[in-house]
């Protein structure tokens, strides 16, 4: 009986740390997007523009790549961008590597960038060039530039 007692308490606290090691994972990877999203805020001063935010050997880049690794997802992992003036970088998982690979981005002015990471919960953290810091059900919202509505892109 006390076997079985001991087996139960232990299942219980065993559930509760994959439970507790999640939320800090995102807690993490909120942290860091956070911290990406000032660092393009000083950027944006020094240089007027967001241009190569996403770069991956910028600063915010690092911090983009860190963020990507703390989740350790390799499903659903599309919308794990980020964005900026002329490049879409996505984390695409070959093991536990990050590449980042080119596409269109979202503004040729640099005034606009946004970056978003799948959280444990299955929402995305999303941060942007507006401000913004929130959790979200489906990622970037990606704007063309050409579209008349450019000031939010999470």
């Amino acid at each position: 009986m006390v076997v079985a007692i001991i087996g139960v308490l232990a299942t219980v606290v065993l559930a509760s740390l994959g439970s507790a090691r999640n939320k800090s994972k995102d807690a993490a990877i909120k942290a860091i997007l956070s911290s990406m999203r000032a660092q393009a805020e000083l950027q944006y001063l020094e240089t007027g523009n967001y241009n190569n935010t996403c770069e991956p050997d910028s600063i915010t880049g690092k911090m983009f790549r860190d963020a990507y690794a703390k989740a350790g997802v390799a499903v659903n992992s599309g919308n794990n961008i980020c964005n900026d003036e002329n490049n879409l970088y996505n984390a695409v998982p070959p093991s536990n590597l990050v590449q980042m690979q080119i596409a269109s981005g979202l503004d040729p002015d640099g005034s606009i960038w946004a970056a978003t990471i799948i959280l444990s919960t299955g929402n995305w953290f999303c941060v942007d060039s507006s401000g913004n810091a929130i959790v979200t059900p489906d990622g970037i919202r990606t704007i063309s530039p050409y579209n008349s509505v450019l000031d939010k892109t999470c």
